[in-house]
């Protein structure tokens, strides 16, 4: 039993040392990362369904929001009641994609947003969280983003003009951040290694400190891969003009439309934390040895 408990505390504490990982990739045929790249910046749609759980006509604690956004229509277009009708479709990949890489500045791979080329793109279908009068926000508490590659030429290794699925980031929290004047959030979570698709899980290296390993090499030693993600929140879809980010309830429901940009950044324990807990443990096995020995000989 123990055993069992100290598993888990390590477990925990390693988890909870973490910091930004330069990432890079290869695709093959010249498509690889040319930056010490530790973030990634982006834009996207979405849209919301929020439920008015108690009926009262204003939003209010437990108050259930459904997010969607991002790339295509099995992303930003799947509300059963889209709040923009017409054929119009806002999950193009101009508004719904990764824009830019720091620190090393934008555009930064080769082949990058061109034509033979790619971007990376994402889309959800499946945010889920309630709001809460303590933070004046929604608190979200389960999702998943799906994050893959948009290519426009067959040179990259992909399939032209195509959605390839990479990974999936599975989000744990995420809620209001804090910036003056402007709407924030955050969302954190962790990159799901079952998700791995397209072959991302050896084409993608993490590197933190003097450790470089794939994506898959990472997951292999026991490491969690984590996410950091921030992003802006505007009322209406970009390329509206107007819009709102107040809820107005019909009949149990309202629709809101918001334009996002944003950063997120990936992350593996730091390459000490381990070592640093490990002599911590030891130290503490060490001074308790040392206590019984002093009981005993007093005995």
């Amino acid at each position: 039993m123990k055993k069992t408990i100290f598993a888990a505390a390590l477990a925990v504490a390693s988890v909870g040392s973490a910091s930004a990982s330069v990432i890079t990739w290869d695709f093959g045929n010249g498509f690889d990362s040319t930056g010490l790249n530790d973030t990634m910046t982006f834009v996207y749609n979405s849209q919301s369904l929020v439920q008015d759980k108690d009926n009262n006509g204003v939003l209010s604690d437990g108050d259930v929001i459904n997010s969607v956004g991002g790339f295509g229509p099995g992303g930003f277009n799947s509300l059963a009641t889209p709040l923009v009708g017409g054929t119009t479709n806002y999950g193009l990949r101009g508004s719904n994609y990764v824009t830019g890489f720091a620190p090393d500045g934008s555009p930064s791979p080769a082949g990058y947003n061109a034509n033979p080329g790619y971007v990376f793109t994402f889309f959800f279908n499946d945010l889920v969280g309630k709001y809460s009068s303590a933070v004046n926000n929604f608190v979200y508490t389960s999702g998943t983003i799906q994050f893959g590659v948009w290519a426009f030429g067959a040179t990259t290794g992909f399939a032209a003009n195509t959605f390839s699925p990479l990974f999936n980031f599975d989000i744990s929290s995420g809620g209001p951040g804090g910036i003056a004047g402007e709407l924030q959030q955050s969302f954190t979570g962790s990159i799901s290694s079952s998700s791995f698709a397209s072959g991302a899980g050896s084409k993608f290296t993490l590197t933190n400190g003097a450790l470089s390993k794939t994506l898959d090499q990472w997951v292999a030693s026991g490491s969690l891969i984590q996410f950091d993600l921030s992003q802006t929140v505007k009322a209406g879809l970009r390329g509206i003009a107007n819009g709102q980010l107040a809820p107005q309830f019909q009949n149990g429901v309202a629709l809101l439309a918001a334009s996002h940009d944003g950063s997120v950044t990936i992350s593996v324990p730091e390459p000490t934390s381990l070592a640093i807990l490990g002599a911590g443990l030891l130290g503490a096995g060490f001074a308790s040895r040392r206590r019984r020995e002093k009981t005993a000989k007093q005995a």
